[in-house]
């Protein structure tokens, strides 16, 4: 199983998983998502061959906005990503990890907003892009 692979399997485990995901690559549409991998790398290498590794991936929600900035769907959508990054925040407390394989150990996983919520809006389209990223750092044994 691929990191991608895993991950994705981890995702699915999120209670809301078909309010929030709707995968269509890169598309500004909206109930759109996109998942772009920002990091798949080494942080550490030790003398044995064993590795530390970190993979760090974006997930864009394409959600359509008020041009009222008090509007409850507005306050929905960030909301709503918001309660995501709590739940990974919660199974990284909880120590329930994304099982990436039979030689690689998930060390911590963290999510956070990109910004301070929206990062991006389409006014003609009336879609606003609200982007996480979310954090996997795991040892992997040389084997």
């Amino acid at each position: 199983m691929t990191l991608h692979e895993a991950m994705f399997e981890f995702m699915r485990q999120y209670p809301n998983v078909g309010d929030l995901f709707s995968f269509d690559f890169m598309e500004a549409e909206k109930h759109a998502s996109s998942f772009c991998v920002v990091e798949n790398d080494d942080v550490k290498r030790d003398i044995f061959g064993n590795r530390t590794g970190r993979y760090k991936f974006a997930i864009a929600e394409y959600k359509p906005i008020s041009t009222d900035p008090f509007a409850k769907e507005n306050r929905q959508n960030v909301e709503a990503v918001d309660a995501f990054i709590a739940w990974v925040r919660q199974q990284d407390r909880q120590m329930n990890y994304p099982n990436l394989g039979d030689n690689r150990q998930v060390q911590m996983m963290s999510a956070k907003r990109l910004g301070d919520g929206i990062d991006y809006i389409d006014k003609q389209k009336r879609v606003a892009r609200y982007t996480f990223i979310v954090t996997v750092e795991y040892e992997e044994r040389e084997d």
